[in-house]
Formats: structure tokens, sequence, C-alpha cells
């Protein structure tokens, strides 16, 4: 209808139609619209809408979300909005710096903290149970807790134990290295390929992580055990033998705890 190429973008246009129509002034068709349309080029950084930009970017907002929250700042005070250029430049001014994002653990490393309790609470009742450990007491109290009393408790051998763990691992696709995530490092090497920090070259070589429509896991529960040899079953000296179980593979499946499953 307004007979414009096919794919044009009519945002830029309609931008312009509203600040015209905000100045009082008509507007013409033309796409370069001077800079007394109350849209300044850049904003400067001791402005509150430089603050604003900061705090949207450290929370993790697109350029596209900041501007709308810088004009929507801007409309409450009754001021014209900014397009997205000087945003981009405002937060390119403020000197921001390229944090690599971490991975951590769960848990915590606070002794204190009811993981850490549970945890060693649950080694040391095991270790009692093996013979490792003797009977402990509680430090508080001066006692000895059933749980930590190697008189109140059945004790177990190595070779009555299986050990049962999870493992989830995403397939990735494209040689990108075990490890890597966000970049990979290049050194300077000479012809042969050999290390030359003095007249070597970084390669040209790009590493790229290719991106499935469907990303699944593959969820597996991995088992072993020290048993006794069959051969030295009666025998005094009994010789433990590592082994490990067919693995278990759950992928699309939903593992419940004993609880879970005896009331389903």
């Amino acid at each position: 209808m307004l007979s414009l190429p096919k794919g044009t973008c009519l945002k830029p246009l309609l931008r312009h139609v509203i600040a015209c129509r905000e100045m009082g002034v008509p507007y013409t068709g033309e796409r370069r619209i001077s800079e007394d349309l109350g849209r300044p080029p850049s904003i400067a950084l001791d402005l509150i809408e430089a603050q604003i930009i900061a705090d949207c970017c450290e929370d993790g907002m697109s350029i596209e979300l900041t501007r709308a929250t810088v004009n929507e700042h801007r409309r409450q005070n009754g001021e014209s909005s900014f397009t997205l250029a000087p945003i981009y430049r405002v937060s390119q001014a403020l000197k921001p710096r390229k944090c690599r994002i971490k991975k951590r653990n769960q848990g915590s490393e606070d002794e204190q903290s009811a993981w850490c309790l549970a945890r060693k609470g649950w080694v040391t009742q095991l270790l009692i149970r093996t013979g490792k450990l003797e009977s402990q007491i509680d430090p508080v109290t001066g006692e000895i807790p059933d749980c930590f009393d190697a008189n109140k408790m059945d004790m177990l051998e190595l070779s009555q134990i299986g050990w049962w763990d999870e493992t989830h691992q995403k397939c990735t696709i494209g040689g990108i290295g075990a490890g890597s995530v966000n970049s990979f490092l290049k050194f300077p090497r000479d012809a042969n390929k050999k290390l030359d920090l003095e007249n070597g070259t970084y390669s040209l070589e790009e590493r790229a992580e290719l991106k499935v429509k469907y990303e699944a896991e593959q969820r597996l529960c991995l088992g072993c055990a020290a048993v006794v040899s069959p051969v030295l079953v009666d025998s005094v000296d009994r010789e433990l033998v590592g082994k490990t179980a067919e693995p278990y593979c759950y992928s699309g499946k939903i593992i419940l705890s004993i609880k879970d499953y005896v009331a389903r």
C-alpha cells in the first residue's frame, strides 16, 4: 500500500512520523530527519539514561530491552525516545569488561551448612561401619550418638557395598575440545607447527559447535563394586576384585527415590 520495496523496515519510518507529530511539524517523507526533532544522536555519560543502560546490561538485558527501558523512563518524563544506535554507543563507551560465565558445583563450601554436615555425617558413619574409624563422640554433648556408635550398627565389608552415580552428558558435535565452552586458545607456531614465540604466526583455524534443533542429554547410571574373587571365597586371605556394572541408560526417563517409588 505504501509502494515500498519488499523487505523495507517500517520501524524507522514510523518513528520519524511520531517524532514529527510530537514536534508539531509535517512529515515530508524524508528518510533523514534533522537533529532538531528531539532525538539526540548520542547520550551524555553523566545522564541518568547512562546509569539505566549500565544497570540493564549488567542484568543481562538485550540492547532492544535496554532501549525499551530507557525510552519508558524518558516517556514518563515527557522526553522523546532513543533509537538503538545511541544506546549501543553508550554501552560501549562505559568501558565494559567482558567476563566469562563460570560454572559452580552444587553444595556449599561452608563447613556448617546442612549439605556439608550431612555429607560428613554419612561418610563418618560409613567409615565406622566398615571398621575404618572408632565410635565418634559428639564434641558438644560428650556422648556417642547412635548414628556413630559401632555397637549399635551392623558392620559392613567393602564387598557388600555397590557404588552408583549418575552422569548427564550432552552430545557435542564439532570437535571443539573437551571442556571448551565459549573460547579456545591459539599459540604462535612456525611452518612446522612448532611453538615459535618470536616469529611464529597464529593459525586461521576456526572452531564451531554444531547447534542441533533438539538438544538432549544422555543420562547414565554407572555402578561399580569391590567383590570377593570367586576362587578365594572360602579362603582366609580373600582378594577383592573391582567390577563394573552394566551402564543403565535412563535417557528420557526419571529415576525415583524409593519413597516415591513405593507411593506410586
